[in-house]
């Protein structure tokens, strides 16, 4: 069966139930090591649709309902629950003791999705909401439900499915409305692309709350009547070397991350991990969520080559929320390449009924040629626009190209097409930097800083601008050292820092601060907040370790 024979997500499982029910559809790692949950497609059929009636005892099909679950069972059993229920799932980085940005984004889409209920692990932090706002506690999980369970007819393409909030890498948190026409579109254009088949087995430890985790890691597999392994995003970070044996072990065909975890596995996996790992049969890295470089893939596969790790299974894609998860990726097997000789890497071509547009953001007029200007993306998976944000959702889902009728969505990021249409996605527009009348990548620089000197880690350097007394722009720099150490010479440091950016870039750092490692404002998918980080420096709020200037340098 594939995926062009189902109305819906809940319907695509149904059936497999149905047809293939003791085949495994999810298994999770709770350490990164062990097994501690394997599920069949009958069990999870029979789970959700349980789920689903129980929800709608106090809940109607409209509904939104927060999900916010730290065990990935727990949550998919629940998302599906909604689905299956014709409830508006709500996903949400689980809170956790100590942890403001998990309770800020958990508080930030309870207020703006207004749910029905607030449904979290912690019993002290959901239940129904009654008229007056105030919440009912419950005392269940999901995964603790098994019976004949109950759903509804096929959904609405149009109905909404889910508000899946963006990471607030630039902005606040907005609840992008994917539709269950658009899930499914995009389920399509993803297994056409990676070649995905029931036979495919994928695997990773992506935060499920996010689009690359729920749509690619769990939904695109169970989509298909595949097998899902996952386990939780701190075994990963913890020892990295549990994703690759992960991959080994089970066979995973399709896994990937955002740029920074192959950097990880470079640099922190021990050669004594790589003993008996073979990863010849990983057919597909996928490598998104924010700016691919090539140095990170050659390092990669210079390190892993001899365990087996293929060139051509690298894939750099690009995506975002707003067109429910995938806009474009290179064709499977052909790897990756490097775009004039530069340290950009091409992120492939439009799939299906994808139209990928350059356009001057300043004149709305389309570019010409390979000239950089602002993506647009047309296709039917572009969601609905910004949950209670009408005017907002018209500036950014409903923007025109003259003598074209489609509606485009402004994507907000910057790139060019090559002469064979791959796109090159080269900066985020906000984040620009212009100084004297030139403009500046961020991620440019912050590589500059990468490369600097040994002390620094890696992927986690902010370039900003900011502006001095007189209002003119200036360069700052933020920059995580790896270690405290009284030893470490930080005016050396600071001294690297600001010679390589001024011989890469002709630049000068007029403001360099380092910090402690960990400390620097990340979204919970691991992407750096450019805009937080210069408010903290703005605010004194960072762990500084040394800045330049100083007091002695003034």
């Amino acid at each position: 069966m594939s995926i062009s024979d189902v109305g819906s997500v809940p319907d695509a499982i149904a059936r497999h139930a149905a047809d293939a029910g003791d085949s495994p559809a999810l298994t999770y790692l709770h350490d990164g090591e062990s097994v501690s949950v394997s599920m069949t497609y009958t069990e999870l059929d029979r789970r959700a649709a349980a789920c689903a009636e129980l929800l709608c005892q106090d809940a109607e099909p409209g509904d939104r309902i927060v999900i916010s679950f730290p065990e990935t069972v727990d949550f998919v059993v629940a998302f599906l629950g909604c689905l299956y229920a014709g409830l508006v799932a709500v996903p949400v980085y689980p809170p956790r003791r100590g942890g403001r940005h998990g309770t800020r984004l958990l508080s930030a889409a309870v207020e703006d999705s207004q749910p029905r209920i607030v449904w979290t692990s912690d019993a002290s932090a959901f239940g129904v909401v009654d008229p007056d706002g105030e919440p009912t506690p419950r005392s269940w999980r999901p995964s603790a439900q098994d019976g004949p369970g109950w759903r509804l007819p096929a959904p609405d393409p149009a109905a909404l499915a889910f508000l899946q909030y963006t990471s607030g890498s630039t902005s606040s948190p907005k609840g992008v409305m994917v539709s269950h026409g658009n899930l499914l579109h995009c389920e399509r254009m993803i297994a056409t692309a990676f070649e995905h088949s029931a036979a495919s087995t994928f695997g990773g430890w992506l935060p499920v709350y996010h689009d690359m985790g729920l749509i690619a890691q769990i939904l695109q597999p169970l989509t298909l009547g595949a097998h899902s392994v996952s386990m939780p995003p701190e075994a990963f970070l913890q020892r990295p070397a549990r994703w690759l044996r992960m991959i080994n072990r089970f066979g995973v065909r399709t896994s990937g991350g955002p740029n920074f975890a192959y950097d990880l596995c470079t640099q922190r996996i021990p050669d004594e991990d790589l003993l008996d790992l073979d990863l010849s049969g990983w057919e597909i890295a996928f490598n998104g969520s924010e700016p691919v470089r090539a140095s990170t893939l050659a390092a990669f596969e210079r390190r892993f080559a001899r365990v087996g790790f293929r060139s051509a299974a690298a894939y750099p894609c690009y995506g975002l929320a707003e067109i429910t998860l995938f806009a474009t990726g290179p064709t499977k097997g052909s790897g990756y390449q490097t775009v004039d000789g530069s340290a950009l890497v091409g992120c492939g071509h439009a799939w299906l009924d994808r139209t990928v547009r350059i356009v001057d953001p300043a004149t709305l007029r389309e570019a010409q040629g390979d000239e950089v200007g602002e993506i647009w993306l047309a296709g039917a998976d572009v969601a609905g626009g910004y949950w209670r944000r009408p005017e907002l959702s018209e500036q950014t889902f409903g923007a025109r190209l003259a003598g074209d009728p489609r509606r485009f969505l402004r994507t907000g990021d910057l790139g060019r097409l090559t002469g064979e249409g791959e796109l090159v996605v080269t900066g985020r527009l906000k984040d620009v930097i212009v100084l004297e009348g030139r403009n500046l990548y961020p991620q440019d620089v912050e590589l500059s800083v990468d490369l600097s000197a040994s002390a620094v880690r890696t992927g986690c350097a902010v370039a900003y601008e900011f502006a001095d007394g007189d209002g003119r722009a200036r360069l700052g720099i933020v920059a995580e050292v790896r270690q405290v150490d009284d030893g470490t010479d930080y005016r050396s440091v600071i001294g690297s820092i600001r010679r390589r950016v001024s011989s890469e870039h002709l630049v000068r750092a007029d403001r360099v601060t380092l910090i402690a490692p960990g400390s620097i404002p990340k979204t919970t998918s691991g992407k750096l907040q450019r805009n937080a980080t210069r408010a903290a420096v703005r605010d004194g709020a960072l762990p500084v370790l040394a800045c330049w200037p100083g007091s002695s340098d003034a």
